[in-house]
């Protein structure tokens, strides 16, 4: 009756879609702490974290959420809320504010600069 758990161990991400597609459905995460991840993921928040390479603390992680339904039914309750914020609507919304702040900054650069004192 599905997946207990989403074991995440990459140390380089750009955006970490796979924990991402598990938290949308709701299925606790243990991910590595890397760059994408870092974006959306709370540790003790939406998921548990620990540092790339350290299995001990990986595994500790994966068997304490197996050990306590509680904590992660709460993770994955506040996963799915953290995907549903990170929709595609949403990401094209922050693209163009992106935008529209990076055409804003270039277009002071082309600007003459104001006349000084004399």
């Amino acid at each position: 009756a599905g997946h207990q758990v989403l074991l995440f161990t990459s140390r380089h991400e750009a955006w970490a879609m796979p924990v991402l597609e598990a938290m949308a459905v709701g299925v606790p995460v243990v991910t590595t702490r890397c760059y994408g991840v870092d974006d959306y993921c709370v540790h003790l928040g939406n998921c548990l974290m620990a540092p790339a390479l350290d299995w001990s603390l990986l595994a500790q992680e994966v068997l304490s959420l197996l050990a306590n339904r509680a904590l992660a039914a709460r993770l994955a309750t506040n996963a799915r809320r953290t995907a549903e914020r990170l929709s595609w609507a949403r990401a094209g919304d922050c693209l163009e504010v992106a935008l529209y702040r990076t055409a804003h900054y270039f277009r002071r650069q082309r600007d003459p600069p104001p006349p000084r004192a004399p």
